[in-house]
């Protein structure tokens, strides 16, 4: 927790003052990508907390309170006895596809063609990654260039995906 208000302020919050400043400023037929995890799925999410991100008839400022909401239980040390997952990213990553599907449903930026996606390259070979996973996981990763081409093709192509956290051309489940 000694660093979760800078993770939750550049990840969740960042993301929140990208999408107010940069959706109205994009190009019709433009595409606002956020490069996200594949822990930003409610199935990492205790069942009792998804109320806190239905995006079905949220904000992206409740998103943020909701966001608030986690970072005060874990500063108070009550996060666990919550439901919160000990792992500050599951939260993050689920508040930013929260706010990528809720800013997709909106019809603004649908009659204007505007696309909008998050994305999971999966781990990626770099030399900052190379700490963090098995060395055996980690020889096995795509290059960058390589993790690259799902993402490209999605901003390229197109496609019928609108809205959700995609990974390697599919979409991740939400629920």
């Amino acid at each position: 927790s000694e660093y979760a208000e800078d993770f939750m302020n550049t990840n969740n919050y960042g993301l929140s003052r990208m999408l107010r400043r940069f959706m109205p400023i994009l190009k019709d037929s433009g595409h606002f990508l956020c490069v996200a995890s594949s822990f930003g799925s409610l199935t990492k999410l205790d069942p009792k907390l998804h109320g806190l991100f239905d995006v079905s008839k949220m904000s992206v400022d409740d998103v943020d309170a909701s966001t608030a909401k986690y970072l005060a239980s874990l500063l108070a040390g009550t996060a666990a006895e919550e439901g919160w997952p000990s792992w500050v990213n599951t939260p993050s990553k689920i508040a930013q596809v929260a706010s990528i599907k809720i800013t997709a449903r909106d019809p603004q930026w649908q009659a204007r063609g505007i696309r909008v996606n998050a994305v999971c390259p999966g781990l990626v070979k770099t030399d900052a990654s190379k700490p963090f996973f098995d060395p055996a996981a980690w020889e096995r990763a795509p290059s960058p260039l390589d993790a690259s081409r799902p993402v490209v093709e999605l901003l390229v192509g197109g496609g019928p995906e609108h809205g959700e956290l995609m990974q390697f051309g599919k979409a991740i489940p939400w629920k």
